[in-house]
């Protein structure tokens, strides 16, 4: 690993099932596996709630409606067979191989790339935002404490 890798901890809180506000709103469901902003916990007459942003609004949900994934990444300078891209338009993409081309002619850097419906792209690197691997991912519960 060079100097210059950092390794980062992402917490996502995601809802386990559609989900409905539990507030008396008539927001639309949340479809299921969709990350919600926490933004803290509540609790009033009817018991203990998570307050969390969907599409700019709030809802109030169980802690056992979510789950927590935490994504330990380690953010790369060089591309890797195997690692992962986010580029501008498309998204993330995870890097399958380097398109060997002739230095006298381009100076840009081609990669073989496959998309989140497991289809095959071609990609500049200069159009990358970031590099990095997956280390380790974790799911957890939420408690009342986030």
């Amino acid at each position: 690993m060079s100097e210059s890798e950092k390794t980062q901890k992402i917490v996502e809180y995601r809802t386990k099932a559609v989900t409905y506000d539990h507030a008396p709103y008539s927001h639309p469901a949340i479809p299921k596996d969709t990350v919600v902003a926490f933004l803290c916990e509540y609790t009033n007459f009817y018991g203990s709630y998570v307050k969390v942003r969907f599409l700019d609004k709030i809802y109030y949900l169980k802690p056992s409606e979510l789950y927590k994934r935490t994504r330990y990444i380690t953010i790369l300078d060089e591309p890797v067979s195997g690692c992962y891209a986010k580029h501008k338009e498309l998204g993330t993409l995870g890097l399958a191989a380097r398109i060997m081309t002739d230095p006298k002619t381009t100076s840009e850097e081609y990669w073989l790339a496959i998309d989140a419906d497991s289809r095959l792209v071609t990609i500049a690197l200069k159009d990358c935002t970031q590099l990095y691997c997956l280390d380790q991912v974790e799911d957890g519960v939420v408690t009342y404490y986030g």
